[in-house]
């Protein structure tokens, strides 16, 4: 529908929990699987399926095929502007309401926040040390001002390294498998306290 691929996965959901791309999927379905022995079942029967959009520009695809499936669903989606516009906009087409949605949110970070700023970032240090040679324990990267993604450019171009798209993507893949490795010692306390709230919502819904 609306040039939406529905994957075989899909078929038996009975929740979706849509999120912005295939990394967020990555680290959701480690961290749930780990915290939530009702949510590793469902994910693993296929009952609760995680399903990244590619962005927010097409929210409303997405939910037409949950309504296909007769699904429940849920978006998961980083607490920015992107996001917060993304949740209004399908709110105001009826096709969101408050409890359909959660914004990335962490009591240390009263402006904008996505998933990667959940994470303990001593799970990905060495590696980007390795593979990049830019060392994010310098204060710059520390502080919790601006947005996992904001902060690692600045680190980078600091470091006098290129910081593009590609540049992005590749650290947040790299992230990805660090959690996927490790989902037990990923998470920040503040990280830890949202997802809870994320897996009762979840949890409630099934």
């Amino acid at each position: 529908i609306l040039g939406v691929k529905l994957s075989d996965n899909l078929f038996n959901a009975r929740l979706l929990l849509l999120v912005e791309g295939v990394t967020d999927r990555i680290v959701l379905n480690a961290l749930l699987k780990h915290y939530s022995v009702n949510l590793k079942d469902a994910i693993i029967d296929n009952e609760l399926v995680i399903h990244p959009m590619g962005g927010t520009d097409h929210i409303d695809m997405h939910l037409s095929t949950a309504r296909i499936m007769l699904a429940d669903h849920h978006l998961f989606l980083d607490g920015d502007n992107a996001g917060r516009e993304a949740i209004k906009r399908e709110n105001a087409i009826g096709l969101v309401n408050a409890t359909d949605y959660t914004l990335s949110h962490y009591t240390d970070m009263p402006n904008d926040c996505e998933m990667e700023d959940m994470l303990d970032d001593a799970i990905y240090h060495d590696a980007i040390l390795d593979q990049y040679g830019v060392d994010i324990s310098v204060g710059s990267f520390k502080a919790r001002n601006r947005k996992w993604s904001e902060r690692m450019k600045i680190v980078f171009v600091n470091a006098g390294k290129l910081f593009d798209d590609a540049t992005l993507n590749a650290l947040k893949c790299l992230v990805a498998q660090k959690v996927q490795a490790n989902p037990a010692v990923a998470l920040r306390p503040e990280g830890l306290a949202m997802l809870q709230g994320l897996i009762g919502t979840l949890e409630a819904k099934l």
